[in-house]
């Protein structure tokens, strides 16, 4: 699916992403998305419940990613994830 995705300009987990993070930081990169999507979307989805009938589904794939994830820390300096990520949350403020 990834490979006819063309859809680039509404893409918030994307290659921006991962610019001038080290491989071993992206678990805690990933971390720190799912919190994010669990912060700002599953929120909004709860909140129209009729619309979304399957967001229980979504959660409890979210907790169960979060659990995994849990452990991951960040090995560098965590200032360039947070620049990505900030840059991946203004986008989403855009379209919300």
């Amino acid at each position: 699916a990834q490979v006819f995705d063309k859809d680039t300009d509404n893409r918030f987990i994307g290659e921006h992403l991962y610019l001038n993070i080290k491989e071993r930081d992206r678990c805690y990169l990933m971390k720190r998305v799912t919190d994010i999507v669990v912060t700002n979307v599953l929120y909004e989805l709860k909140s129209s419940p009729e619309r979304h009938y399957n967001v229980q589904e979504v959660a409890n794939f979210l907790a169960y990613l979060s659990m995994k994830l849990s452990g991951c820390k960040p090995l560098e300096e965590k200032n360039q994830i947070e620049s990505n990520l900030k840059q991946m949350k203004d986008k989403l403020d855009q379209v919300s």
